[in-house]
């Protein structure tokens, strides 16, 4: 679910903003990545793929550890094609709590990192098939993102192992008034962006399934 530091997070990354710069720069995405599981070695194995401390003991999040990318580190087709999105993800806010769950607040170039988001899953589900246990762990991992300032939209995925690894993408307001309504207010009220209403969109559903196109 998406939580007030998410408005936090983009109000600050506003306020930052050098919109001269910012015409030349591409687009942020905030990304939402939670992952909980009630096997401890299997959350440990997660975070070594995830995680990397520098030489301060700051702790970041990245996506070169699970899928490194090649030498040219110039070469962005590799990037997107493997994680989705032309750089490692950055200004990322960690949290992992005593119930190991492992949540992580970050931003991603132009778009959401969901390929690399799909690697993760089948490498979570990798492990779980080679410890042959008789019980699955108790796993979920959840990627929420969205670009609430240009890009007008947002996703989310679900995954539990032994499932499908299915997004569902929708237009920036519909997915603010499924997820956070008090966030899909603030847009309409402080940013000028127009309210989503279920009851047209439900309409227009069935506009297009029974009205052919002329």
């Amino acid at each position: 679910m998406v939580k007030e530091m998410d408005k936090d997070h983009l109000l600050n990354r506003t306020k930052n903003y050098n919109y001269q710069i910012f015409k030349e720069m591409p687009n942020y995405v905030t990304n939402k990545l939670t992952i909980q599981s009630d096997d401890e070695i299997v959350m440990q194995r997660i975070k070594e793929v995830l995680l990397v401390a520098d030489d301060s003991g700051t702790t970041s999040i990245t996506m070169s550890k699970l899928l490194p990318p090649p030498k040219d580190n110039f070469d962005i087709a590799w990037r997107r094609a493997a994680w989705g999105t032309k750089w490692d993800m950055f200004n990322s806010s960690i949290n992992v709590n005593v119930n190991e769950k492992l949540n992580v607040i970050y931003d991603t170039a132009w778009c959401p990192n969901a390929v690399w988001i799909v690697t993760l899953c089948r490498y979570i589900q990798s492990i779980i098939d080679y410890m042959l246990s008789e019980e699955s762990p108790n796993i979920t991992v959840e990627h929420h993102y969205y670009d609430a300032l240009n890009g007008g939209f947002g996703g989310f995925l679900k995954w539990t192992p032994n499932s499908e690894i299915i997004y569902n993408e929708f237009d920036i307001m519909e997915y603010m008034h499924i997820f956070n309504k008090p966030y899909h207010d603030w847009l309409v009220t402080e940013m000028g962006y127009e309210p989503f209403y279920p009851a047209l969109r439900r309409f227009e559903k069935l506009m297009e399934k029974y009205c052919q196109k002329p």
